[in-house]
């Protein structure tokens, strides 16, 4: 899947964001779809473990954010990100859950995975968002809020 938009370049090197949103309730789902295109980028979806695993299997190489549910209907999002990060040690990853007893330690020992309880605030989203291209999106944040 190409992408239509480039967030910036530098020097002949096009750089472009693409998100993994996995998430199996839409409302959420909808949300942070909405809050990354603000931030420029490209979205793809996913409701299950299954749909995500193989959506970042297609664009590994392209794919700079993830954004994953922890518990999903059909499978698990930190199963999921054990995944990801077995394949990608620098992708910025963000777990969410809305149960509060979930712990997830190991997502706190790399500096690019994240975990936010659900209901979140929208700048927790942004800010996470931003370290993929921090320049970049300090910019475009700043004009959003």
């Amino acid at each position: 899947m190409p992408f239509e938009r480039t967030l910036w370049s530098k020097g002949n090197i096009e750089m472009q964001n693409l998100a993994l949103v996995v998430e199996d309730d839409a409302i959420i789902r909808s949300f942070v779809k909405h809050v990354l295109h603000a931030l420029n980028f490209e979205i793809l979806e996913a409701e299950t473990e299954a749909e995500g695993w193989e959506r970042y299997k297609s664009h590994q190489s392209q794919i700079t954010f993830v954004y994953t549910d922890v518990m999903l209907g059909e499978g698990d999002g930190f199963s999921l990100y054990q995944r990801i990060r077995a394949s990608s040690a620098n992708l910025v990853v963000v777990l969410a859950s809305g149960y509060p007893n979930v712990v997830i330690d190991e997502v706190f020992t790399d500096s690019h995975s994240f975990f936010l309880p659900k209901p979140f605030p929208v700048e927790r989203l942004m800010n996470i968002a931003k370290k993929v291209h921090s320049p970049i999106l300090q910019y475009t944040m700043d004009q959003i809020c």
